[in-house]
């Protein structure tokens, strides 16, 4: 079957997935599938060097007796009504009494493919393989493992790759972020001799040295942490074979697996970036009206639920509008139920058990929400609201927080949910908690969207329920000397080379409050601008976390400029491809963002902090060529400069920011200096 660039085609005990970018293959023995080729469609470049000895995806156990039927269901599908359409197949496979499917997915112009398993019926207990249960905690583990790998089971995926000249990257992500900093790194390990190990990652990259090019390996579920399936490794490596393990269903539950998805690139990490940043997208089509949205909420001047009321917010709300924002959000304390500040339990479950928790809390809106949600419709401005599930056995209340998070969609208009105070410990609960934010997207057939909240909690993080709606990254607060610009952009620039930063909401203060709290500390907030703090942000989704009306006239002043000046930019910084780029964020580097266009255009944005360095040349994802730089505001001047991947920028003052727009122009013939980049071209 063909759709688009895509093929799927099963016969023979053959399985072949294709687009124009990637092909891969397995033959299917005794009803389970197992890798024979993945090679780039682009440059001819096969990865793997033989067949797998070891189905997968297959069950954590030996299947020992003989599939009595092996049927195939090739279609178009999408998971979701904001997703981008794929082709799968499923490969069902019948035995005594239970079936073991095969699921496989592959988009138009995508350089990846995912696979996953569901099993149903009566499984068995069959005998045991070795997998991600067994330990590793010692080099005798490793090697026992190493020795039975002909027999493990429960595989996500097996390879047989080239080892030589190659590195493995293995990146590691932090949840959980109140207590939690630094929230991404990754190593690179040389594998060129032979040697075994094993990891645990939702994200492990297998890098070419010499051409540049090289495979992800993306696990599509909680961090390792967090799923409800617990594995000793993601992946156990001898040599150039990779078993990756985890696929997080087991012959109880029977809920699908997670997905398992192989993803080429090519031109070095920039290429990886990419690549990444466009697979993510295709869970979640751009949306300006939905998307382009500047989130506000007034917990970050830690007043809580206590300040919550009608009065309170029409007074945001008149401010907002001064300020330019565009977006009027009901914090926890709207509902009549327990706020998050409360000591009771009740805050988490049992919810159900108290008349009318949801309802609007008639002592702060004595006319209802309506009088406040009324107003904000009069100034075109987008609602939100909070919301806590129920945990109670599980989330069994699940379809009844449904029917109320609809309810209030239905009759407030409040279409940007946040959901908070989550965990769950239990496929069934993880199940539930999906189910909770997907009704919500689907019965507003798209118009509505979630703010997954990772800030505590047992939650989905970052690569799970992608289709859904942003990542609400962190809580930071000037009260508790927590919140440093620096580190706020530095977990964004970290992030953004694995997570598309257009899924991540990023924050910014009201720097004027709590100076005292900053003595003699020279990358104290207060040394910002307001336009610094906020374009700091711009290349994923601001956050103001702050009560507008508390702001200073020369704040608002300079907010509201800095928004009218980017509104148009955050849409077509939206729709390109976004890179970190500089050094690494510390408050002494400098280090910044590009956006690039499919025409090699776009927007970049260079940050410096206490640094007594004011330039720095920075490794560019920029085609050689001829680029005219426009500065749009901070520091700087315009500029021409001919790159062959490195451009000199240079911000002459500290706590300075550069934001320009730059245009490939190969039509640019005229002499010109800039920092340490000089070029004279031929005149015409």
């Amino acid at each position: 079957m063909n759709f688009k660039d895509c093929k799927i085609a099963a016969k023979n005990g053959l399985l072949e997935i294709s687009n124009s970018f990637i092909y891969r293959s397995w033959t299917i023995r005794n009803g389970l599938c197992y890798s024979l080729s993945l090679r780039d469609n682009i440059n001819g470049n096969e990865y793997l060097t033989g067949e797998s000895e070891n189905p997968a995806p297959g069950p954590d156990f030996i299947i020992e007796d003989d599939c009595r039927k092996t049927s195939y269901k090739i279609f178009k599908a999408a998971d979701s009504v904001v997703e981008e359409e794929s082709l799968r197949i499923d490969v069902i496979s019948e035995y005594s009494g239970y079936s073991v499917i095969s699921h496989f997915k592959i988009y138009p112009k995508s350089p990846a493919i995912s696979q996953w398993l569901t099993m149903s019926g009566h499984v068995p207990k069959g005998k045991s393989g070795v997998g991600a249960d067994d330990s590793v905690d010692n080099i005798e583990d490793l090697r026992s493992l190493v020795n039975s790998r002909n027999n493990m089971t429960g595989l996500c995926d097996m390879l047989k790759l080239d080892r030589v000249h190659k590195k493995l990257g293995i990146a590691d992500f932090m949840a959980h972020t109140d207590r939690k900093d630094n929230l991404c790194y990754w190593r690179e390990d040389l594998i060129t001799i032979h040697t075994s190990n094993s990891y645990s990652s939702n994200l492990i990259y297998f890098h070419d040295q010499i051409s540049e090019n090289g495979l992800v390996f993306l696990k599509e579920a909680p961090l390792p942490h967090a799923r409800p399936i617990k594995s000793n490794f993601d992946l156990l490596r001898d040599g150039g074979e990779m078993f990756f393990t985890g696929h997080g269903s087991d012959d109880l539950t029977r809920f699908p697996g997670y997905p398992f998805t192989v993803i080429l690139y090519s031109g070095g990490s920039f290429g990886r970036i990419k690549a990444l940043h466009n697979y993510q997208r295709k869970f979640r089509v751009y949306n300006e009206k939905r998307d382009n949205v500047i989130w506000h909420s007034t917990w970050g001047d830690r007043n809580t639920d206590k300040i919550v009321s009608a009065e309170f917010m029409l007074k945001e709300l008149e401010d907002m509008k001064k300020a330019g924002g565009d977006f009027l959000y009901f914090s926890d304390g709207w509902q009549k139920g327990a706020a998050m500040t409360s000591l009771t339990m009740e805050r988490y479950m049992g919810q159900w058990s108290k008349d009318g928790y949801w309802d609007a809390d008639m002592d702060k809106f004595p006319n209802d929400l309506t009088e406040v949600t009324e107003v904000a419709d009069e100034l075109g401005m987008m609602k939100g609201m909070w919301f806590c599930p129920d945990q109670t056995n599980e989330y069994e209340n699940y379809e009844k927080d449904i029917e109320t998070v609809i309810a209030l969609y239905k009759r407030y208009g409040f279409n940007k949910v946040k959901y908070d105070a989550m965990t769950f410990r239990t496929k069934l609960a993880e199940e539930r908690v999906k189910k909770i934010m997907a009704a919500l997207v689907e019965e507003s057939d798209g118009d509505a969207f979630v703010e997954i909240d990772i800030t505590a909690g047992i939650r989905t993080d970052y690569f799970d329920a992608m289709q859904y709606g942003f990542l609400f990254l962190e809580n930071r607060y000037t009260d508790f000397r927590r919140y440093y610009p620096h580190c706020t952009l530095r977990n964004l620039w970290l992030l953004s080379h694995f997570v598309d930063p257009r899924r991540l909401r990023i924050e910014f203060l009201n720097n004027e409050r709590n100076k005292d709290k900053y003595p003699n500390d020279p990358l104290a907030p207060c040394h910002y601008s307001a336009d610094y703090l906020y374009v700091s942000t711009i290349f994923a989704n601001p956050l103001m976390w702050f009560e507008i009306s508390n702001l200073s006239d020369e704040y608002k002043k300079q907010m509201k400029e800095i928004i009218a000046l980017c509104r148009p930019i955050r849409l077509e910084i939206a729709q390109s491809n976004v890179y970190p780029i500089g050094d690494e964020p510390d408050g002494f580097s400098m280090s910044g963002f590009m956006s690039v266009d499919e025409i090699g255009g776009g927007y970049a944005a260079v940050f410096r902090a206490v640094g007594e360095q004011d330039s720095q040349t920075m490794e560019l994802p920029l085609k050689a060529g001829n680029y005219e730089f426009k500065l749009l505001s901070g520091s700087g001047s315009d500029f021409l400069c001919n790159s062959d991947s490195s451009i000199t920028f240079r911000i002459p003052e500290k706590y300075g920011y550069s934001l320009y727009r730059f245009y490939n122009d190969s039509t640019v013939h005229r002499a010109f200096r800039f920092g340490d980049c000089t070029q004279i071209t031929d005149n015409v």
